[in-house]
C-alpha cells in the first residue's frame, strides 16, 4: 500500500508540472519555460505535499508500532517524491526534446462549458462560494462526529448469535477473551494427516 500511495502523489505532481510546462510559450527556451513553470507550481505543490505529510505524520502518535512506522515512512516518501518532482524531473523536462502538439478539441464540450461556468461563478461570486463551502464543511463536520470506529469483529454478529453470546459470556464471567492467530508450517501434505491435527 505504501509504494502505491507514494507513487500516486509523485505522479500527480509530475503531471501538474508537465501540464503547466507544456502551456508555456513554445518560442521560449526550455529553461525559461521551466522557470515560469516552477513559479506557478511551486506553492501549490508545496502546500499539497506538506499538508499530506502533516496528515500522515499524525499517525506517528499512535500506540501501535505498525501504524507509527507507516506514518513515518509515508511522510518521508512524500517528501522524497516532492524533491524528485521539483528537482530531477524538472531538469529532465528541459533536456528532453518536446514535440509541438496540435490543439485538440475537448472530449466533452458540455463538461468543459459546465466547468468554465462554475469557475466563472466562483471568480465573480467568491463570497457566496465561501459561504457554500463553509456550509458543506459544517455538514461534513457534523457527519464526522457520528462516525464510530469499531474494530471488534464480534459486533458483526447478531446479538442472538451463539458465537456472540459465548463471547459475551466469557467477557462477563471470566477475565475476557481475545483473538489469537496461529501460523502452522510443515512439509507438503502434512496437515492432511489426522495424526498431526490432534
Amino acid at each position: 500500500m505504501l509504494p502505491s500511495l507514494i507513487l500516486i502523489v509523485a505522479v500527480l505532481d509530475c503531471i501538474h508540472i508537465y501540464a503547466i510546462f507544456r502551456k508555456q510559450d513554445q518560442s521560449l527556451a526550455p529553461k525559461e519555460r521551466m522557470v515560469y513553470t516552477i513559479d506557478q507550481v511551486l506553492v501549490p505543490c508545496l502546500l499539497t505535499s506538506f499538508t499530506t505529510m502533516i496528515g500522515f505524520s499524525c499517525l506517528m502518535l499512535s500506540d501501535m508500532e505498525v501504524i507509527r512506522d507507516f506514518g513515518m515512512f509515508a511522510t518521508f516518501g512524500i517528501f522524497c517524491a516532492l524533491f524528485l518532482s521539483l528537482g530531477p524531473y524538472c531538469i529532465l523536462l528541459t533536456l528532453i526534446p518536446q514535440r509541438n502538439t496540435k490543439t485538440r478539441h475537448s472530449i466533452s464540450p458540455k463538461l468543459t462549458k459546465a466547468a468554465a461556468a462554475i469557475a466563472s461563478y466562483n471568480h465573480h461570486n467568491w463570497k457566496a462560494s465561501l459561504v457554500i463551502f463553509a456550509f458543506f464543511t459544517f455538514i461534513v463536520g457534523l457527519a464526522v462526529t457520528t462516525l464510530v470506529v469499531e474494530d471488534r469483529p464480534i459486533t458483526h454478529y447478531d446479538e442472538d448469535h451463539r458465537i456472540r453470546k459465548s463471547y459475551l459470556f466469557f467477557d462477563e464471567k471470566f477475565s475476557g477473551s481475545t483473538t489469537i492467530d496461529f501460523v502452522i508450517k510443515g512439509p507438503d501434505g502434512s496437515l492432511k494427516n489426522p495424526e498431526n491435527l490432534k
